[in-house]
């Protein structure tokens, strides 16, 4: 939402505030000026919500990642998934860039064949929006591996090979208030973060860090 209200704004504007760039200095009418202002305002109120939903995650102060936000999209930024990785402080990340893709036998060879416990988080993923994604629970239940199916070319991705369901499920709460066909390897940096605010909650019990494949 803070992307689209910001079309139209002259990105050369302050990410904060607007304090610095005079609406005289824009060279337009009174009433250009007051609806300027007006969508600049409401571009960086969303930015701020986003910046409270992805601090907790991000390990950062909502302030901060709003600024971030604002700083990608003064720059002239739009997409999603750059943003997104601005907001959780990894600008220049590749989203999908390093994915290693696989046919099913092959997929299946290296890491199982599929199972009934296994929880789908949609087929809504990606530039297409039609990439699944996928938890398959280990025998605890709490923790399991995530994986990514494309249905384009019939293969298969790993995501992480072990994460906690907990993690999983608050990075999908996350991203569905992010964009509805967020990238998935954007989504299992998410994951990741919650996984590691997840782990320094608890008392280590020698259990490895998750592993993630990006």
């Amino acid at each position: 939402m803070s992307r689209n209200t910001s079309r139209g704004l002259a990105h050369a504007t302050p990410s904060s505030s607007g304090a610095d760039t005079s609406p005289d200095q824009l060279g337009k009418s009174a009433d250009d000026r007051v609806d300027y202002w007006y969508r600049l305002g409401l571009r960086n109120a969303y930015a701020q919500a986003a910046g409270l939903l992805i601090a907790p995650a991000a390990a950062a102060d909502p302030f901060t990642v709003a600024e971030r936000i604002t700083t990608r999209i003064d720059a002239g930024v739009t997409d999603i998934a750059e943003l997104s990785s601005a907001a959780y402080g990894s600008t220049h990340a590749q989203p999908g860039a390093a994915l290693e893709w696989h046919g099913e036998r092959a997929f299946a060879a290296r890491h199982g064949d599929r199972s009934p416990a296994e929880r789908d988080y949609g087929m809504r993923w990606g530039p297409r929006g039609d990439q699944r994604i996928t938890l398959r629970p280990d025998d605890t239940g709490d923790r399991g591996l995530l994986y990514l199916y494309d249905p384009t070319w019939d293969e298969y991705a790993l995501l992480a090979a072990d994460v906690t369901r907990g993690a999983v499920e608050a990075a999908f709460r996350d991203a569905i208030e992010i964009h509805i066909h967020l990238d998935p390897a954007t989504f299992a940096r998410i994951v990741e973060q919650h996984a590691v605010t997840d782990e320094s909650r608890v008392p280590d019990q020698g259990r490895p860090p998750m592993e993630v494949q990006l």
